[in-house]
This record gives C-alpha cells, sequence and structure tokens, in this order.
C-alpha cells in the first residue's frame, strides 16, 4: 500500500516539476523575443 502510495506521489511531483520547467522556458523565451524586438 505504502508502496504504490509513493509511485503516485512520485509521478505527480514528476509532472509538476516537467510542468514548472516547461512554463520557465517559454517565459524565457517570450521575454528574449520582447527584448530582441524592441
Amino acid at each position: 500500500m505504502w508502496m504504490r502510495c509513493s509511485e503516485k506521489m512520485d509521478a505527480y511531483w514528476t509532472y509538476v516539476l516537467s510542468r514548472l520547467t516547461f512554463q520557465l522556458k517559454i517565459s524565457k523565451f517570450h521575454s528574449i523575443k520582447q527584448s530582441t524586438e524592441e
């Protein structure tokens, strides 16, 4: 039971972290794009 629960948490955190890094990459990309346009 505990293993199954921790596995679910690991999958959740992996998902959250991948989402965060994805958002960071996009925001970085947008800021670079804006600075080059100006």
